[in-house]
């Protein structure tokens, strides 16, 4: 018998490429990797979920004040799939993400709404499941 252990890690973070050890400080995401951040929120960004929700059906097209709209998130998204389907066909892929990440992958994989994803009530599961077609170029394939 075994144990297969799947280790993931963070983002790069500034610190990382400036060599410095974060440790317990907050540290911040690399653009290295932006496809995969949280929706920035502008001046929000650190702020209450309760503000932020309040908003959410505001930014699905016109981006949070010095941040982004959710549908620059699901264009995000749509690039990592493209990169992902033509390099990982065949393969599992752990995401590990944000909220407006899944709602990004349930628009494009399952045809939901941005609409009706960013209001709905939130409800934890242990892990959701998607099926990325070989050939897949978008929306609707």
């Amino acid at each position: 018998m075994a144990v297969e252990i799947v280790y993931e890690t963070h983002s790069i973070t500034e610190d990382n490429e400036r060599g410095i050890a974060t440790g317990w400080l907050p540290g911040r995401l690399s653009e290295a990797d932006p496809r995969l951040c949280e929706c920035g929120y502008g001046p929000l960004n650190g702020g209450p979920v309760s503000l932020v929700a309040a908003r959410r059906a505001a930014h699905i097209d016109v981006p949070f004040m010095g941040g982004q709209s959710y549908r620059q998130v699901v264009e995000a998204m749509g690039s990592f799939l493209h990169d992902l389907v033509a390099g990982w066909d065949g393969a599992r892929v752990l995401i590990v993400a944000h909220s407006a990440n899944r709602w990004a992958l349930d628009c494009l994989l399952t045809g939901a709404r941005l609409e009706d994803l960013v209001d709905a009530p939130f409800a934890w599961q242990p892990g959701w499941h998607y099926t990325l077609h070989t050939g897949w170029r978008g929306p609707g394939d």
